[in-house]
């Protein structure tokens, strides 16, 4: 192996792209004397990496549960069909459900007669003199009415 070939190698390490016979080779070509001083650290990672790898051990039922998942799988994709038909006509009718609060809330807000919006309710303003007249007279009358048992004392 020469240089080139170990940058490459050591790219595709970086990028955990490599097989484990190419970091063998790659450690070895790293701990021979060809190596130039300035991959030392590449060295140091690439054999702290390979150390600290453990072998992997497969469970002994690992085959067998997924033969009964995958069987799982299957059995969920032929359910009956008249179910399949219910669920979609049960999302159909919450979603027409919630159009029609949306709707009617809607009608309610726009045309729903404003609270607070005066309307005239005198044509002139004698009119309007004459009522005013009307509530302060009403107005003092009460007044009168609650001050009268403070006066008599």
């Amino acid at each position: 192996m020469d240089y080139k070939e170990a940058k490459l190698l050591l790219d595709k390490f970086y990028n955990a792209q490599t097989t484990c016979l190419e970091e063998q080779s790659l450690s070895e070509w790293l701990c021979s004397d060809e190596c130039p001083e300035k991959l030392f650290v590449d060295r140091e990672i690439v054999r702290t990496c390979i150390q600290q790898r453990s072998p992997v051990t497969v469970p002994d039922q690992l085959e067998h549960n997924m033969e009964r998942l995958i069987n799982s799988w299957d059995n969920h994709a032929h359910r009956p069909v008249h179910k399949m038909i219910y669920s979609k006509w049960k999302r159909i009718a919450g979603i027409a459900a919630i159009v029609t609060l949306i709707v009617t809330g809607m009608a309610t807000y726009f045309y729903s007669p404003r609270k607070g919006v005066y309307v005239d309710t005198c044509q002139t303003p004698e009119e309007a003199y004459k009522e005013v007249q009307e509530a302060l007279s009403l107005a003092s009358e009460t007044i009168q009415k609650g001050m009268e048992p403070l006066i008599d004392k």
